[in-house]
Formats: C-alpha cells, structure tokens, sequence
C-alpha cells in the first residue's frame, strides 16, 4: 500500500491519510534516536494507536514500515506496539 504523504516545511514530520474511508492517520517524524512512526486507523475508536519501537535510519524507512503495519492492521508488524 503507497499512501500520499505531505510533509511540514522542515520535513520532519509527514503525515498521511489511511484507511478504507481515509478516516485513519499515519504519521513519520523524527525523534532522538531516528524515524518514528504512528499509525491511528480509528481515530474516533478507543483503538490504541500502534507506534514502532525503534527509530529508523530514513524516514522512506520509516514510511515504508507504517504502509505495511496498515496493510495487515489490525496484527502488528514486528518492532510495534499498541
């Protein structure tokens, strides 16, 4: 799944729409220790948000990553949390 991505002017954070209605957001930033990620599919849901555990080199990682944890949302990719 590709997902279109925007970005703030300074390019450390980029945000991008998800879901079957686009009701979902998914979000790559960057932190301390790299490229984080978050994924909120139901954001009006008591859903957790599922988040990755480490920070990746790039944020094309980063985004790569989130794309696959929306693809088999529910279940989490490895290196995710809830």
């Amino acid at each position: 799944m590709s997902l279109r991505w925007s970005h703030d002017p300074r390019r450390d954070l980029y945000t991008a729409r998800c879901g079957s209605q686009l009701q979902g957001m998914a979000r790559v930033w960057l932190h301390a220790d790299g490229w984080r990620w978050a994924l909120d599919m139901l954001p009006e849901d008591q859903e957790p948000v599922i988040r990755s555990t480490v920070g990746y080199a790039t944020a094309e990682e980063a985004i790569g990553m989130v794309e696959a944890q929306a693809v088999i949302w529910p279940v989490l990719v490895r290196e995710a949390v809830r």
